[in-house]
């Protein structure tokens, strides 16, 4: 099914980096909350409350990037507590996925039988897998969507499912290590907000699936069954590959001009020394006199020698 959600995400992204390229102004940043806090809260109502927790942390980051307070962050983890309490006690479907979360063997054949039919793959598999179509990934419902990370670890080890993981570590730190080199703060707010949107999404979703979190019901980045999520990724990924490569020329024209105009100084140096020389010859004659410091004029002055290096000397013995 379509999900609008993924492609608002790349529309929040691009907002939030454009926003907070401004004077980050006290009202500034109360206007950017509560747009934030209208897209999460639409989410929330639509009971989405996996692409409403993205979208919050995403937020949260890119405030604290373009501030740099870290009172920010803390007053957003805490109103992010105050609201997954609310959370729990407004919908109940939260309420039934922290239960089957705590204590999924309680109801195996219910609520928690997702979840345990997920542990149960990733035991059968072990470190090296079962093999590929030896598995039974169609025992989890909604596998190929919500589960597939368990389905891959059953049928190719846990040890292939670990280097997935250090795929998504080294695309995340890929993007950091390119926004950290950027000097247009656009460009380093929103591959940085790409990259913590894409690494807190795999995060939710391989922990929801070994029980490390409750399930939140968002996909796996381009592993995951679903148009949606791969096509919005794609076309994620590819706005940072076009930065890059605006980047890239801004550099390769600041590197041209800056030879250039490296260039047309040191020209200007050579003509500007040669002549002082040439002056020195006709007005106080061609000493002649390598060993001397510089020369001097009537009045005992020194004058500047080209051939010498006086701007590392403290003083002139005149």
């Amino acid at each position: 099914t379509f999900q609008p959600s993924e492609f608002v995400k790349i529309l929040f992204l691009l907002f939030m980096a454009s926003a907070f390229c401004e004077e980050n102004t006290a009202s500034h940043i109360r206007l950017l909350t509560a747009a934030a806090v209208a897209h999460v809260g639409i989410l929330m109502l639509s009971k989405d409350l996996g692409s409403a927790v993205i979208f919050f942390v995403t937020y949260l980051v890119l405030l604290f990037l373009a501030t740099g307070k870290w009172s920010y962050m803390f007053i957003g983890l805490l109103l992010g507590v105050i609201g997954a309490v609310i959370c729990y006690f407004l919908f109940a479907h939260v309420r039934v996925r922290v239960q089957v979360f705590l204590d999924p063997w309680s109801s195996i054949d219910g609520s928690g039988y997702q979840i345990t039919q997920s542990l149960f793959a990733i035991s059968f598999g072990g470190l090296f897998g079962a093999g590929l179509m030896q598995g039974m990934p169609s025992s989890i419902p909604f596998v190929e969507s919500d589960f597939i990370f368990a389905a891959i670890i059953e049928e190719m080890g846990i040890i292939f499912g670990i280097c997935l993981v250090l795929i998504c570590l080294n695309i995340f730190t890929d993007f950091l290590l390119l926004a950290s080199n950027y000097s247009n703060k656009f460009y380093r707010l929103y591959t940085f907000g790409t990259a913590i949107a894409f690494i807190f999404q795999a995060f939710l979703t391989i922990g929801g699936e070994v029980k490390f979190i409750p399930l939140t019901g968002v996909t796996l980045p381009l592993v995951s069954y679903g148009g949606s999520s791969v096509l919005a990724t794609f076309i994620m990924f590819g706005i940072v590959g076009a930065i890059f490569m605006l980047q890239e020329e801004r550099l390769a024209r600041f590197s041209m001009r800056y030879e250039e105009e490296r260039q047309e100084r040191d020209r200007s140096y050579m003509y500007e020394g040669n002549t002082t020389r040439q002056e020195q010859k006709e007005w106080y004659g061609d000493k002649g006199d390598d060993n001397q410091d510089f020369y001097k004029d009537f009045k005992g002055v020194p004058i500047y020698d080209p051939s010498k290096d006086y701007e590392n000397m403290n003083h002139f013995d005149v």
